[in-house]
């Protein structure tokens, strides 16, 4: 009987870590960008209370070129699409699912990268493309007031070279629209 009741329980709790899995409806501008193939409305105000934006902003570092997309805002969370490539011939470490940081106002959040989505993290090959949504979920017990945002300060982690000779930090700072 306790072997059912321990299956049970890792059942619901698996469940409950796959509700954080579901697609993102934030663009990401890359190739692989689903939100973009379901959803081609311009910046708007959601029912939910969320605002969503095309950020449309990018940066380069040690031949990594960065783009941030689509921001949605919401009280609860912050979704950002990414996308990015490695120009480069060489494989660069970086990590922005793991070490992505947003602040907004006097609050920072964190991203987490199992509510992220698409394999961001790691060794990224020259040449190599890859898209998907970060995720910074607001701290329990806290809001954010949509309508009060008006900046995000968006750290996205550092690259490193090969031989960890060489470092540099990702940084952008996002207008609200």
């Amino acid at each position: 009987m306790k072997t059912f009741v321990k299956l049970g329980i890792a059942v619901v709790v698996s469940a409950g870590l796959l509700v954080g899995c579901a697609p993102s409806d934030v663009q990401t501008g890359g190739s692989n960008d689903v939100a973009a193939k379901n959803d081609q409305t311009a910046d708007k105000k959601k029912e939910d209370g969320s605002k969503k934006f095309n950020a449309d902003v990018s940066a380069e570092g040690l031949g990594m070129k960065v783009n941030i997309a689509e921001v949605k805002v919401s009280p609860t969370k912050i979704e950002v699409g990414i996308n990015f490539q490695n120009n480069n011939q060489h494989a660069m470490s970086w990590y922005p699912d793991q070490e992505a940081k947003i602040v907004v106002g006097d609050m920072q959040l964190d991203s987490n990268m199992f509510m992220s989505s698409g394999k961001l993290g790691g060794d990224i090959e020259g040449g190599v493309k890859k898209d998907g949504v970060l995720v910074f979920p607001v701290a329990d017990g806290k809001k954010l007031d949509v309508a009060k945002v008006t900046s995000l300060k968006l750290k996205v982690g550092k690259l490193h070279s090969p031989d960890f000779m060489q470092k540099q930090e990702i940084a952008f700072d996002i207008p609200v629209k």
